[in-house]
């Protein structure tokens, strides 16, 4: 949008469109907000555009007992599959076992405080695990539950899995295919709602904001307006601090984290795949994915401490672990760098580690209250969240943004199609006449 059409004044500026950003537009124009939502690049264009592109319920996050954010992801990922059924599609998900019994002990201290870690996860471990995820999914049921593979029925359907494996679990996640669009989606749906407010991509901040007045320019035009809020959310992901820094508010809110993906060209990997994600522990202890994707496969992910989001990149040393872990639960598939298409990293916004291994850091998100300097205007700063419960975390900043301007919740987002979900059929019959 021209900033030559901007207004002088918005009661919400927002920095950053990302998908928390542009998620709690779309709530605040619901509710009858005028908001401005700025990004110095596109929508979505940064973490929010290099995701595995799951929309899962995290049952990894019960290994650190985060049973209120598996609850939340459960949820939130199926209320996606209902709302936005044009991107967001069921995938199949097998989570082979090398043992029986393998990380019982260490879940069992890590639950009680004792500080164990899980390295290994039994097939025990992953029916326990599955059951309890079944349970937080049946509250918004989209999903069937879970089934259990024995070896022999495992060895039939996969037969290029490792012989290690003893037995598996196969559940369902949802995959988003045009994440961006998506988003853009959800902003457009904001703007519909609420003609008053207003985009601007491109456009930065410029300088510190002189008695609560914000300079903003356009980083194509070099042209510059002027804009003053009533609140301001900080929804800049791992550049929260960055960001706040620029504002003259001093935060040590995140610890970024980055996470490499691949995308590979193999015909005996995605045969070995039968059109499944397999999702399997590593030597190293990790979690690690292989799916179909568009014709190829996405191989992912890495979880390395990133303190500075703008030197991000996949690493040579990504790459090549990356593709060594794929032998791990296909030996007879070796992937070479040859067969490597594409890579990409996005930095996950995390809070601070505060000393923890990066991989034992919370997925979870809050919220970072701060005064912008010499007013009393309240920036609020969205730490952490993912794809998958980015309606509920904007929800949760729409709600504190409305409590600062005294002004009542209107409308749900809960039941909330996004864009073309509205009007996009049901079952499969349908969707095969749609058009």
């Amino acid at each position: 949008m021209p900033h030559d059409v901007l207004k002088s004044h918005y009661p919400v500026l927002i920095i950053g469109a990302g998908i928390n950003g542009c998620g709690t537009f779309r709530d605040l124009c619901l509710q009858g907000v005028d908001c401005l939502l700025i990004d110095r690049g596109d929508f979505c264009g940064g973490a929010s555009s290099a995701p595995s592109r799951l929309i899962h319920g995290g049952i990894k996050y019960l290994e650190t007992n985060e049973f209120r954010l598996v609850k939340e992801s459960a949820m939130e990922r199926n209320r996606l599959l209902r709302n936005a059924p044009h991107y967001v599609k069921a995938l199949e998900v097998v989570v082979p076992a090398k043992t029986w019994f393998g990380g019982l002990w260490d879940a069992i201290s890590g639950y009680l405080g004792l500080g164990g870690r899980i390295k290994e996860r039994g097939a025990l471990l992953i029916e326990v695990g599955l059951r309890i995820y079944d349970f937080y999914s049946r509250k918004v049921q989209a999903l069937p539950d879970h089934r259990f593979y024995n070896k022999s029925a495992l060895r039939e359907d996969f037969p290029a899995i490792t012989r290690d494996a003893v037995a598996a679990g196969l559940y369902h996640e949802g995959r988003v295919t045009h994440a961006e669009r998506l988003g853009l989606e959800v902003v457009l749906d904001g703007l519909a709602a609420q003609p008053g407010s207003a985009l601007a991509t491109y456009t930065e901040v410029s300088g510190r904001p002189k008695a609560g007045r914000f300079t903003l320019k356009d980083t194509i035009s070099g042209k510059t307006h002027s804009v003053t809020a009533d609140v301001v959310i900080n929804a800049g992901g791992a550049w929260i601090d960055k960001l706040n820094d620029s504002l003259g508010i001093t935060s040590h809110y995140m610890g970024g984290s980055r996470g490499a993906h691949l995308i590979v060209k193999h015909d005996g990997l995605m045969e070995a795949l039968q059109g499944r994600m397999m999702y399997f522990g590593c030597k190293d202890g990790r979690f690690n994915l292989i799916y179909p994707f568009f014709g190829n496969a996405l191989v992912g992910s890495t979880d390395i401490s990133q303190p500075n989001p703008d030197e991000a990149h996949c690493s040579a040393e990504e790459t090549d672990y990356l593709l060594g872990m794929v032998s791990e639960i296909f030996p007879n598939i070796a992937l070479t760098r040859d067969n490597v298409i594409l890579t990409y990293c996005g930095v996950r916004p995390l809070p601070a580690a505060n000393g923890k291994n990066i991989g034992d850091v919370s997925r979870d998100h809050s919220i970072g209250r701060d005064l912008l300097p010499g007013t009393q205007v309240p920036v609020l700063s969205l730490i952490g969240g993912k794809w998958t419960t980015f309606r509920a975390f904007s929800e949760q900043s729409c709600d504190a943004v409305l409590s600062l301007l005294g002004k009542p919740r209107k409308v749900s987002t809960v039941d909330l199609p996004i864009g073309g979900g509205r009007d996009y059929p049901r079952d499969e019959k349908s969707r095969a006449s749609f058009t």
